[in-house]
């Protein structure tokens, strides 16, 4: 890291090739949330932020079917990787329980709560040994009055 200009201080970081893969995975996440996330919106949860995003890319679909792992990345839940495919980090909340209690109910009530859609967990559909395999969620638009939703 470098500090250049005596007037307006710029700072210059640079980073080692071996993670620029995730910089810039990282920055276009950023970035495409930022560009669908009105900032008029008032959600504090990260998952919420990402969830609003991805069901308003799907309102007209009405209903959508996801699978777990899909929904881990939308909710940027997966694990992490350098260039070569090792798992720098691992998957936040690997459980099911943990991930719904902690990530998805918190983000659902949430986007309920402050927006212009009611997201709704409709079903779960199982895998071998009882393992969630995907959701089925019903995603609605409905209309905000006084800036709170309305339903």
């Amino acid at each position: 890291m470098e500090v250049r200009g005596a007037e307006n201080e710029e700072v210059c970081v640079t980073f080692s090739p071996r993670f620029e893969h995730i910089w810039q995975e990282s920055k276009k996440l950023l970035f495409d949330s930022l560009a669908q996330t009105p900032t008029a919106i008032g959600l504090r949860s990260k998952y919420a932020i990402r969830l609003y995003a991805w069901a308003k890319d799907h309102l007209s679909v009405g209903t959508k079917r996801i699978t777990l792992e899909e929904l881990r990345t939308v909710l940027g839940l997966d694990p992490v990787k350098d260039t070569d495919g090792n798992v720098i980090r691992e998957a936040r909340f690997g459980a099911w329980a943990n991930f719904r209690q902690r990530a998805l109910n918190i983000a659902i009530a949430e986007i309920n709560a402050k927006t212009d859609l009611n997201i709704a967990l409709e079903s779960l559909e199982q895998a071998e040994h009882q393992r969630v395999a995907a959701l089925i969620f019903t995603i609605k638009a409905r209309t905000v009055s006084k800036g709170r939703p309305s339903g």
